[in-house]
C-alpha cells in the first residue's frame, strides 16, 4: 500500500512538472533584476502585439521602479502610426499587491539600424512616483501595441516574438535594463541601441585662490558604454594626473585645474565608447585678492628728556596706488611713555571724516583706522607720500635714560582697486636723555 502511495506521489509531481516550461537562466548572477515574458497572442499574422511582462528584483534591496526598463523588439511591416495601451500592472512585494497600470511609461523607438527581426522596439517603464521594488518583489505589465489602420504584424519573424510559452518563463530576448544599463536578455545583434553618456553636473567652477582649491567630481551616467577620453581643446587630460575614475565618478584634480588661466570657460568634452559625447563647463576664477608692493610705512625717531612731550609721526611712501583704507596698531611701553594727544597727518584728507584712533594705554598701544568713506580717488584717498598721523607723547619723569622702541604691529592696507597693500615697516624709537 505504501508503495502505491509512493507511484502516485510521484505521477502528481511529474504532471506538476509537466505544467511549467523551464528555460536555461539567462541573467548574471549579479544582475539586479530578471525579466520573464510570453505573448498572449502567438498567432503568426496579428493586429495586435500582446505583451506580458514579469520583473523581479533580485537583489537584497529596493529598485526605484522609475530606474528600470524593458524592450521588445519587432519589425513594423509597414510605416504606420502605432499606439501603446496598458491594460494592467501590478506589484507584489512579499504579500502586499499595489496596482499600477496608471504609473506605466512607454516609447515606441524606430531602430537607426534594423537587423533581422528588429526593425523598432517597444520601451516600456514606469513613473517617477512608481514607488520602489522591494528586494525579491516582482512587477507584472500586460500590454498591447496595434498600427494605426490595425493592418497585421508578421509576429513569426520578430526577435523578441515568444511562441514557445503561454505563461511568465525566462526569455532573453526581452531586454531589461537599470538606470540604462542592460541587466537581462541579449540585444539584437547589431542593432543593440546606443544610448548616449551623461555628467551630472553638466558645469561647474574652479576657484584658483589657494585656500579655495578643491577638486571637481562629475558623475556619470553612463548606460552601457565606458569613458575613452576626457579633452580640453587639442589636450587630452592624463588619467591619474589630471583626473581619476572611481566607478562612475570622474575626480577632476586641483592641481590640473590651477594650471588653467582665470577668467576663462573651458569645455571638458567627455567622450564614450559608444554615442554621443557629453561635454562639462568649466569657469575659473581667482579670488585672491591681489598684492600691490612697494610702499614704505615707517615711525619716525625722536629724542626728549624726561618730562619732554615729543611728536612722532607716522609716514608712507612710495605710493604706486591709492590707498582707500588701513589699519594699524603703534606699540609702546606705557611705564615710560603716555599719550597726550594724537592729530591725523597732513596727507590725510577729510580727517574728521576718514580719520580714528582709540590709545589702549593699559596694554601699550593705539590703534588706528583710516578709511576713504567717499571712495573718491585722489579726494579722499592717500595717494600721496606723507605723514598719515601725528602722535605727542610724554615722557614720565620716571623714565630711565636709554631708548625705547615704537613700533608697528596688526597692519592691513587696500587700495582703491580693492587690492591689498604690503608694506615694507620701519619701526621707530624715542631716547631719553639727560637734561
Amino acid at each position: 500500500m505504501r508503495k502505491i502511495k509512493k507511484i502516485a506521489m510521484f505521477m502528481v509531481f511529474a504532471m506538476i512538472a509537466s505544467l511549467f516550461t523551464f528555460s536555461p537562466n539567462v541573467f548574471a548572477a549579479d544582475a539586479s533584476i530578471k525579466v520573464q515574458f510570453f505573448n498572449k497572442n502567438t498567432s503568426a499574422d496579428s493586429n495586435t502585439i500582446a505583451q506580458c511582462y514579469k520583473i523581479s528584483n533580485t537583489t537584497s534591496a529596493p529598485l526605484d521602479l522609475s530606474t528600470i526598463k524593458v524592450r521588445y523588439y519587432y519589425t513594423e511591416d509597414g510605416n504606420q502610426d502605432q499606439s501603446f495601451w496598458c491594460d494592467s500592472s501590478q506589484m507584489m512585494n512579499g504579500y502586499s499587491y499595489t496596482p499600477l497600470t496608471d504609473e506605466v511609461t512607454y516609447s515606441i523607438v524606430k531602430m537607426d539600424t534594423p537587423v533581422d527581426g528588429a526593425d523598432h522596439y517597444i520601451e516600456v517603464g514606469f513613473k517617477a512616483d512608481a514607488g520602489q521594488l522591494e528586494a525579491g518583489g516582482s512587477v507584472e505589465i500586460q500590454a498591447r501595441t496595434s498600427k494605426a489602420d490595425w493592418s497585421n504584424y508578421n509576429q513569426a519573424d520578430d526577435y523578441s516574438f515568444n511562441a514557445t510559452s503561454s505563461q511568465y518563463s525566462d526569455w532573453n530576448k526581452v531586454t531589461g535594463y537599470v538606470n540604462g544599463t542592460l541587466e537581462y536578455g541579449v540585444e539584437p545583434t547589431g542593432s543593440s541601441p546606443v544610448l548616449d553618456s551623461t555628467v551630472t553636473p553638466t558645469s561647474g567652477t574652479f576657484d584658483k585662490n589657494i585656500e579655495k582649491q578643491a577638486d571637481i567630481p562629475v558623475t556619470m551616467t553612463l548606460n552601457g558604454n565606458t569613458l575613452t577620453s576626457i579633452v580640453n581643446g587639442s589636450y587630452a587630460l592624463v588619467e591619474g594626473t589630471d583626473y581619476t575614475v572611481s566607478n562612475n565618478v570622474v575626480t577632476l584634480s586641483k592641481s590640473y585645474l590651477a594650471t588653467l588661466k582665470e577668467g576663462t570657460s573651458y569645455s571638458l568634452v567627455f567622450n564614450f565608447s559608444a554615442g554621443k559625447a557629453a561635454t562639462f563647463t568649466l569657469n575659473v576664477t581667482d579670488t585672491t585678492v591681489p598684492v600691490v608692493t612697494g610702499t614704505t610705512f615707517s615711525i619716525g625717531t625722536m629724542s626728549g628728556k624726561p618730562g619732554d612731550k615729543v611728536v612722532i609721526p607716522v609716514s608712507l611712501k612710495g605710493i604706486s596706488s591709492a590707498i582707500a583704507g588701513c589699519q594699524f596698531n603703534i606699540n609702546y611701553d606705557p611705564s615710560l611713555l603716555q599719550v597726550t594727544d594724537v592729530e591725523a597727518g597732513s596727507n590725510v584728507n577729510n580727517s574728521d571724516l576718514n580719520f580714528a584712533y582709540k590709545d589702549f594705554s593699559d596694554n601699550g598701544y593705539v590703534r588706528f583706522v583710516i578709511a576713504n568713506l567717499s571712495l573718491k580717488s585722489g579726494t579722499d584717498a592717500v595717494d600721496q607720500d606723507g605723514d598719515v598721523a601725528y602722535i605727542t607723547f610724554t615722557i614720565k619723569s620716571t623714565a630711565a635714560i636709554g631708548k625705547t622702541p615704537i613700533t608697528f604691529s596688526d597692519s592691513k592696507f587696500v587700495d582703491v582697486n580693492e587690492k591689498i597693500v604690503t608694506t615694507t615697516n620701519t619701526n621707530g624709537s624715542i631716547s631719553v636723555v639727560t637734561e
